[in-house]
């Protein structure tokens, strides 16, 4: 905690003596060779100095990066197997490629994937009141990225996508957020 205040007090250093961006240019044909000499001189500080603020706020942002990463808890290899395995799993039945062009309520959408994909459809929770519009390029996806794609535009509105391929009947599951 004391470096952070060291570093964040260096920064305010550094920019309060940079000056202000606003100040006048000095007409340089009236300047004496002495105040010629001062103004090169205050303009190769005001170059150092911003080059150090640079550098300052470059080695702050990795210092966060690196105390972030000593915070976080590291995945076991189970784990890691685990998320790639569920980030690259395709249901069976939505591994065709189709082409839907969109931007309305996801519910019609969600019925015209289902019945793509040969999966029944569900909804749990009450629909609320206030529907989230979902728009989709037309674009050439697997089916099941078109649901991913819905899940991440209607956050707060669908809880969650439960896609069950592994039971006799197919059935997706959509769970709207409680109000």
């Amino acid at each position: 905690m004391e470096r952070i205040k060291l570093i964040t007090t260096l920064c305010a250093v550094v920019a309060l003596s940079t000056g202000c961006a606003s100040t006048k240019e000095i007409d340089t044909s009236k300047l004496s060779p002495y105040e010629e000499a001062l103004k090169q001189e205050h303009e190769r500080t005001g170059e150092i100095l911003s080059k150090a603020a640079l550098l300052t706020s470059k080695s702050f942002a990795v210092y966060t990066r690196t105390n972030q990463a000593k915070v976080q808890p590291l995945l076991t290899n189970q784990q890691i197997r685990q998320a790639r395995h569920q980030k690259y799993y395709v249901p069976n039945g939505m591994e065709d490629k189709q082409s839907y062009s969109w931007d309305s309520a996801p519910e019609p959408l969600l019925i015209t994937l289902a019945n793509a994909s040969g999966y029944k459809l569900k909804f749990v929770n009450e629909r609320p009141p206030v529907s989230r519009s979902v728009t989709v390029s037309p674009d050439r996806r697997q089916i099941k990225d078109f649901f991913d794609i819905i899940t991440q535009q209607t956050e707060g509105y669908i809880d969650k996508i439960d896609i069950d391929d592994k039971s006799e009947i197919k059935l997706i599951t959509v769970i709207y957020s409680r109000f």
